[in-house]
This record gives structure tokens, sequence and C-alpha cells, in this order.
């Protein structure tokens, strides 16, 4: 079939067709087909479909966009929208599933995704409790190869191990974690010539101040005798030195650092920080700005969302899950997800002060999401960048025929809202929404920890015996 109009208007007119239509015209004649490949045109469709929707997109892992080809944005417009419809399906349909085992029975402390040095990474912190005295061990695997491949792992006896923190953004060359003795901050690098594949890329001295948090090259470090006090301290240079002055001594149950403020949320409050500008900074903080939460907090998560809409550089929407305690010796049966949103007055060209603060405090209640936690069950929850919660509850009645155990691991695509919101009522026995996907369930109760590569379509799950990854696309 001939082509009767210039290809640049074809490309123009094929712009404005969906993904399924494009591929439809493919198969018309030789030319469409040639124009279908127009990087144009897949460029734009990343951008509207996968980009502007909110969407993550596995596989780019740092790439620049302007250096891959049309086949390759394609590739990627298309496994994006898979992945989106399978994640959030009813019951999410896993691709692969591996089991990373241990070698004896250990506690999961925790479980992190990271992406470091172009690679997918998860690091896992386990504790051996047949052992006396304990210890602990770290392993870092490798994601993007199959089977998934330890390449660093080294081990803790308890008087030498204080806590510790994963670097949730390490660039090339960064810390990948660190970890307390009581004396010192030991920040490791990955090194593959090294014989347990970590490297000791320097010790900082920080006496009696266990580790909290890490991000990028900023630590937050525990007073251990100062109980309202925090350190927040930069590993590679020590330029950044501050105290927080905290209202509580309430302990810390979720973070974020950034290069401009942190963000404390404690057992009874949330408490922002505004960082001073300059190269050498030093000193004593106290919150800007804080909430009181109205029950105590047992567990909390928060997430800053990769958001393209909006307008100021530097401040993002921030998704929060609570699950809030009761006067009983069980936690309330719902999440409580609250969004901190951007002060539409703020101007990221100028000091953060009380006049320009990046939030409005307080977070909005969004939803109350039903969540049955029984009498001594262990629970966890985690948050993604692109809207996405999971958790482990009790919620197994409507699967088996016995409600005393069994464990349901559930999520809900939770986006943020643009512009002006109304928040719903407070309520600790009123749900306003149900999980919408299931991604597994059990009859036991050996689940404790879980996590999401919500980017790469992954969910690790915790247990005595082994760590379970699956991917879903």
């Amino acid at each position: 079939m001939p082509v009767s109009l210039p290809s640049d208007i074809y490309v123009q007119i094929f712009l404005h067709l969906d993904i399924p239509e494009i591929l439809i015209i493919r198969t018309v004649c030789k030319e469409f087909q040639d124009l279908s490949y127009s990087r144009a045109i897949w460029r734009n469709r990343l951008q509207k479909r996968v980009i502007d929707a909110h969407i993550p997109t596995p596989g780019l892992q740092g790439q620049h966009l302007d250096s891959l080809t049309s086949q390759d944005l394609e590739r990627l417009v298309q496994r994006a929208l898979t992945l989106r419809k399978n994640w959030t399906a009813e019951c999410p349909a896993a691709k692969r599933t591996a089991d990373l085992p241990a070698v004896e029975p250990m506690h999961v402390i925790s479980l992190d995704f990271v992406q470091h040095g172009g690679r997918s990474l998860l690091v896992s912190h386990r504790l051996s409790t047949s052992a006396r005295p304990r210890v602990f061990h770290a392993h870092v695997w490798d994601l993007n190869v199959w089977p998934y491949k330890c390449i660093a792992e080294r081990s803790w006896v308890q008087g030498e191990y204080r806590g510790k923190a994963v670097n949730i953004s390490p660039a090339e060359g960064e810390a990948i974690m660190v970890v307390s003795n009581g004396e010192n901050l030991e920040v490791l690098g990955l090194d593959s010539t090294t014989e347990d594949g970590f490297k000791v890329l320097r010790s900082v001295e920080a006496p009696a101040q266990p580790v909290q948090a890490l991000s990028g090259s900023l630590a937050l470090l525990r007073h251990t005798h100062e109980p309202n006090v925090l350190r927040l301290l930069d590993i590679v240079n020590g330029q950044t030195d501050l105290k927080l002055q905290s209202l509580t001594a309430e302990p810390v149950r979720d973070v974020i650092i950034t290069a401009e403020f942190v963000l404390l949320l404690k057992g009874t409050s949330l408490e922002f920080y505004a960082l001073p500008t300059g190269t050498s900074r030093q000193g004593t903080l106290e919150p800007l700005q804080n909430f009181q939460w109205p029950w105590r907090v047992d567990h909390a998560k928060m997430a800053l969302q990769a958001f393209t809409h909006t307008t100021h550089v530097g401040a993002f929407p921030i998704n929060i899950m609570i699950r809030f305690g009761s006067y009983f010796p069980w936690s309330i049966n719902l999440l409580h997800r609250y969004e901190l949103r951007i002060n539409p007055a703020y101007d990221s060209s100028k000091q953060i002060d009380q006049g320009n603060a990046p939030y409005d405090l307080p977070p909005l209640l969004q939803e109350t999401i039903a969540s049955p936690i029984r009498l001594h069950a262990t629970t966890d929850m985690v948050l993604g960048p692109y809207g996405t919660a999971v958790w482990i509850d009790s919620h197994t009645e409507d699967f088996f025929n016995h409600a005393d155990r069994g464990q349901r691991l559930a999520g809900r695509l939770c986006p943020v809202r643009v512009g002006d919101g109304e928040e719903i009522e407070l309520s600790d026995q009123v749900a306003t929404s149900t999980a919408s996907s299931l991604y597994g369930i059990q009859e036991e109760d050996s689940w404790l920890q879980v996590a999401i590569d919500e980017v790469e379509g992954r969910i690790a799950v915790g247990s005595p015996e082994k760590i379970m990854i699956t991917e879903y696309i």
C-alpha cells in the first residue's frame, strides 16, 4: 500500500493512537510497519501512558531515555503496563519464585531492596538464635542473575553488633550499609575481590550511638544516654553533624532523610526538621513543624512518592501508613493511611522556614483499611514510591476452616492525590476500604518481614527457614 502522505504526518497521527491500535496499524502494510517503530511514537507513549500515569518502568535501572532505541522504548512500555496490570490484579500471578534458604532457622530482622551500581539487590539481616552468644548475619543477593546469587555475607557476634542501617539510595561506590558496634560506625561497601564480598570504606567514631537510618551519606544516630536527642552525621566527610532535639523520647518508627529535611515518625508524633544550607552544618535543631498522633503508633511506614506532576523541585507528596496500638494487648485491626501534601506556596529556591515549609501539616487521613491481627500475631508492612502498600495480617478465615492461625499477604494501590482533598473521619473501628490484591496466604504464622521492589515487580517475605522472592513480570 503506497503512503500518500509524508511520513512525519503519519507519525503525528500515530501519536494519537493507543498502543493496541498502533500494533494493529503495524500489520496493514510495510510502510506503516516501519513507521510504527518510530522512536517519537514510543517515547511519547512512554511519557503519556507510563511516566505521567505514575507507573514504574521495570528494566530501566538508571539508563537515560535518550540512550534507548525505539525497540527498547517499546519494550519498556509493554513491560510497564503488563506489570501494572498483574501487580494490581485481585490475585496477581507469580511469574517466578525463588527461595533463599537459611543454614539454620533464623529470626529475620529486616529485608531491603536497593539499586546499586545498575544492579537490583536484596539485603537481608537475620539473627541466629540457637548460638550463644547470638550471631547476626547480613547477606546481599544479586537479583540480576538467575538463580539469585549471594555476593556478600558477613556475621557479627552479639557484643560486636549494636544495630545496622541499609542505604536506601546508594550511588555508585557509596556505602551499602552501616553497622554500629557501640564505639564506631563501620561503613561497608561491596567488593567482589574480598573474601566476604564487603569492604570497610571507613570507620566513624560514634560511641553509644546506634545507627537508626542511612540515606546517601547521611546517617541518623540515636543517643543512648540522651533519649530525646538524635544525631545526623555525614559519614563521608563529617561536614554535617547536627543534633535533632526531639520533643519526646519515643522510639523512631520510620524516617525520611533528604538533603533539605528530616521527617521523623515517632511513637506519638510526626516531627519535621529543616536542614540548614551550606557545606558545613553544625549545631542543634528543633522541629520546624510537629503533629501529635491521636493514638500510640505500633508500626508505621512512610514513602516519598515518585510523582511527576509536582511543580516544586525537591518536594514530593509523602504516603504514610500506620497501625495504631490500643489499650488492649493487641493493635487496632485497621491500617490508617495518611497523605502529607505539598504546601502550594512553597518556593524551593528559598530557605525552608516557618513561612516557607514544603509540606502542609497535619497530614490528611485518606482511608482506613481493614486488616485484622490476632493476639501475639506477627505483622509487617511496606510502602512503595509509586503508591503500593503491602502488609502481613491475620485475615485468613475466608480461606481456611480455622481462625486460630494463618497469615495473609495483601496489598492495595494507594495513589496520592493532586490539589485539595477532604480528610475522612478518624475511626478505630470503621474501615473505608479493603485490600484489593491478595499476594499470598498460608496456614501457619511463620512470615516475619516483607519488602517490595515496586519498580521491578518483586516481593520478598522472610520466615525462619527461608526468604521467598516472588517476581510478577
